[in-house]
């Protein structure tokens, strides 16, 4: 018997509501039985190499034989990768070099249809530095990478100002964006500028009507003291003059008390209200963190923190400094992630702090609100998998720098199902490897990106997949039931007990049961305070029943009883 029922799912940015009870049932016939049967499904763990991406999982690119750095990735919706960061000729790297970009197929090859063979240089200044240290993917395909230009001011002085580049898909720069395709904002009083101070786009986040905000820092201020640098731009490159003053807003932290306070914002998140949030460092004495949070007019969120602003200094501990990288992110339940890195006796390791959406320390989270690895380096990523763990890429300070790769429980605990004991390193050349940025696949395979030694003893663009158990080429889930009709599917992890079932647009629902097997029988239950869950298996039938009863909210997707062994167990 065919049977069609309703099933509300929990969106991947909302909490759950107890408003109302959804009861679902479903019967689903299993696929071929090697995709149940452990004994026959592929071995790789989470947190290994994808051997599918380019060389074993790495790729180096050499873009034009000079020293390339890559600082940021986006994806596309077909699975292209998009890679930003700069190359400088080697004669020089630290007085010239211009944005690059590079864009990959899902496989790591250099996509032939972008720019000439894959790669793409901007310049806006033939004699100075063109940096890009952001990229974004419009909702219409086009590109957006930003970061900063010099130039010779009225001074004579070197000047350095905000600069964004939007291309086309095919790489092209989009000549409807602000000059020819570029942006330069120049907040610096040229009379007073310091060759010492440098402004900078580090990080962008796109609204839903398309307009960009910039976060980053500029001098401002007659003390001379650089500030955090929020910008919005009219989807022409134009500045929105609705946000803050001129679409500008500059943000001098109370706790900035040094002679000449250095703060500069790293990352930009745009909440779901609206509300838009900005963290990065704060010169303190020592270098601190800060986040600042605005509505969405630019006006200081007072709701948050000290008058909108939170300045983090537990993060350090013995001697030395806090971090000067900032990652961050915002989880489904409001709450926020902050990653860099602690001093501990003058040794740095990767830390990571939790906070409510109000700007306090969310004390359920490691210890009082703070988790600090016993990893040499600094977090530069933060990403949230759809069944709530997280996942941090950043730099390892061993063997003159690995990329590194963390995975920790929604408790802080690190998840030792991750690879060895839950972090992993990878080596390109055995010499100095820098990562910089990093971004989840909508399989959960992670994408990290950044800069390896070559033979010739430059950098090249270097970038990383890894699996992270969210696919079923990891070990995570090893069993899939997907939906003809919706093609929603339900992961489960045999061992752990470990759900996730996904509908096609963005939508979860994750969590952990309690497992039960007898021979080819499996089972399992979970019994939490806000759902009923109930999953049976027979592997010799292969036939499946699962049911399900949950809080949620209005959102709903219609399942079918499966009759055909057809389980890709992804969204087409």
């Amino acid at each position: 018997m065919r049977s069609t029922y309703a099933l509300t799912l929990l969106p991947a940015r909302s909490q759950l509501v107890r408003r109302r009870i959804i009861v679902i049932g479903l019967t689903l016939l299993l696929l071929a039985l090697s995709a149940f049967h452990p004994s026959v499904i592929t071995q790789a763990a989470a947190g290994d190499l994808d051997t599918t991406f380019g060389n074993g999982g790495k790729v180096m690119t050499d873009l034009f034989a000079q020293s390339e750095v890559a600082t940021a990735v986006a994806l596309q919706s077909d699975g292209k990768i998009v890679v930003a960061g700069y190359t400088a000729p080697l004669a020089n790297p630290q007085t010239r070099s211009d944005f690059a970009l590079a864009r990959y197929n899902p496989d790591g090859t250099l996509d032939a249809s972008f720019g000439n063979g894959g790669k793409v240089v901007t310049d806006f200044d033939a004699t100075h530095q063109d940096q890009a240290k952001a990229v974004a993917i419009q909702s219409d395909g086009k590109i957006i990478a930003a970061g900063f230009t010099s130039f010779i001011g009225s001074d004579d002085n070197t000047d350095y100002a905000f600069a964004l580049a939007r291309y086309q898909t095919d790489g092209a720069l989009d000549p409807s964006f602000g000059n020819h395709g570029k942006v330069v904002t120049n907040h610096a009083n040229p009379t007073s500028f310091n060759i010492y101070y440098r402004e900078s786009i580090n990080a962008i986040a796109l609204q839903n009507d398309g307009k960009i905000v910039a976060s980053g820092t500029a001098f401002f201020n007659p003390a001379q003291s650089m500030d955090f640098t929020t910008v919005r731009y009219n989807t022409d490159g134009s500045l929105d003059n609705s946000f803050g003053t001129g679409g500008k807003v500059f943000t001098n932290f109370a706790s900035s008390t040094a002679a000449e306070p250095n703060d500069s914002a790293g990352e930009v998140f745009i909440q779901s209200d609206g509300k838009i949030l900005v963290a990065g460092r704060v010169h303190h004495l020592t270098f601190d963190y800060g986040i600042s949070r605005y509505h969405s007019d630019g006006r200081p969120d007072l709701s948050f923190g000290q008058g909108g602003q939170l300045t983090v200094n537990a993060l350090r501990q013995g001697s030395g400094n806090a971090s000067k990288e900032t990652a961050m992110t915002v989880q489904a339940d409001g709450k926020i992630l902050l990653g860099g890195y602690a001093t501990l006796n003058g040794i740095s390791r990767c830390a990571l702090r939790r906070f409510d959406d109000a700007g306090n320390a969310d004390t359920t989270f490691g210890s009082s609100g703070q988790v600090v690895t016993n990893i040499s380096g600094a977090i530069r990523s933060v990403k949230m998998q759809s069944n709530g763990k997280i996942l941090v890429a950043g730099n390892s300070s061993a063997n003159l720098g690995d990329f590194t790769v963390a995975r920790y429980h929604p408790s802080g605990a690190l998840d030792e199902t991750f690879t060895s004991g839950g972090t992993t390193t990878t080596d390109f050349s055995g010499s100095a490897d820098q990562l910089f940025a990093a971004a989840l696949q909508s399989d959960g395979k992670l994408i990290a990106v950044g800069a390896a030694t070559n033979r010739e003893g430059n950098f090249d663009f270097a970038v990383v997949r890894y699996l992270s158990g969210d696919s079923q080429s990891g070990t995570l889930y090893d069993l899939c039931l997907q939906d003809d009709a919706s093609k929603n599917y339900l992961h489960i992890n045999s061992t752990t007990g470990d759900y996730l079932l996904t509908r096609c647009n963005d939508s979860w629902l994750a969590g952990t049961g309690v497992v039960n097997k007898t021979a080819a029988a499996f089972s399992l239950t979970d019994e939490s305070a806000n759902r009923l869950l109930s999953v049976s298996v027979n592997l010799e039938k292969r036939k499946a029943q699962f049911s399900i009863r949950t809080y949620a909210p209005n959102l709903k997707a219609k399942m079918k009883d499966r009759n055909i062994d057809d389980n890709s167990c992804a969204c087409p």
